[in-house]
């Protein structure tokens, strides 16, 4: 990893985002020991100083803690995700006082199958808009979520989540301020190829997937939800008071 011919003054933040992507793509996993200073200095050909000015960026990241004498390891980076009937993963996000986006992978027409049909008490083969989207927290990938509604009732509303990048502020237009979910179920998946990508992680990190249909104030069921979170950024807690 020499640094010859690079810039001087871009060398820490060569060093801080080399650690960075080890960290992101999971060969660093969370609580993991960084190499020491000097380790760190002769692997990447640089000055100590260098190091530490990587790592204080690093930290102000909050991918590591430093502990003084000891070093800085990877710091755990989960969600605290406490479902119940109307409790968002937006709102969890922001409670820890991280930036949460959403971008609109793409957004369709299709025909609701017979599973579809009836988790949207729809007759088979209605027609539903199904939306892709990402999710990252401070501008990392950790979710995909697929969501169904159906039609005409909430025509443009891929449209609407890409210019609001909110479900709930998407949904406001459409008159429904208020959601309850009817029911979720939880499982665990390896990502496909195409995933992995999009995720920024290796094919052998689990994910999360959490399959849920929500209901408008009248209860009558306005969305379904499969999202897809990568394992290690969320902690799920299921409430039974809720």
């Amino acid at each position: 990893m020499s640094s010859e011919g690079l810039p001087k003054l871009a060398l820490w933040r060569r060093v801080q985002q080399d650690i960075e992507q080890q960290i992101r793509s999971g060969s660093l996993q969370p609580g993991a020991w960084l190499p020491s200073e000097g380790q760190l200095a002769a692997s990447f050909d640089v000055h100590r100083h260098t190091v530490r000015r990587a790592i204080a960026r690093l930290r102000e990241k909050e991918l590591v803690t430093v502990v003084h004498g000891k070093g800085a390891y990877v710091t755990d980076r989960q969600i605290c995700y406490r479902i119940g009937r109307a409790t968002r993963m937006t709102a969890a996000i922001l409670r820890t006082g991280r930036t949460a986006q959403r971008r609109v992978l793409s957004s369709s027409e299709i025909r609701a199958d017979k599973r579809l049909a009836a988790l949207l008490s729809l007759p088979t083969g209605h027609p539903v808009c199904r939306v892709r989207t990402l999710r990252m927290i401070d501008e990392q990938p950790v979710s995909l979520t697929t969501y169904f509604y159906p039609l005409p009732r909430f025509a443009g509303i891929g449209r609407s989540i890409a210019e609001t990048g909110s479900v709930s502020e998407a949904l406001g237009r459409y008159g429904v301020t208020r959601m309850q979910r009817n029911d979720m179920h939880i499982r665990a998946s390896l990502p496909s190829v195409q995933e992995a990508r999009t995720l920024q992680i290796g094919r052998s990190k689990p994910l999360v997937e959490l399959l849920s249909v929500n209901l408008d104030a009248s209860g009558v069921p306005i969305q379904h939800v499969h999202g897809k979170i990568v394992s290690e950024c969320l902690d799920v807690v299921v409430s039974l008071n809720d």
